[in-house]
């Protein structure tokens, strides 16, 4: 189970990661695509879901 929960904690840090590098990328570039960067910032809410729904399985 602790590595279920390592390897969740791993993805989730990594996405994480890789989802804030490209906010900043865009936002240094001045990209004014709206689309993308909501995407963006949709994709880190859905992490934040994933990661309270894992942990919810695993404390069950």
């Amino acid at each position: 189970m602790s590595q279920l929960i390592q390897s969740n904690k791993s993805f989730y840090e990594t996405m994480k990661k890789y989802a804030n590098k490209l906010l900043e990328i865009f936002n240094k570039n001045n990209v004014k695509d709206e689309e993308i960067k909501n995407a963006i910032n949709n994709l880190l809410d859905e992490l934040d879901e994933l990661r309270i729904f894992v942990k919810k399985i695993i404390n069950n």
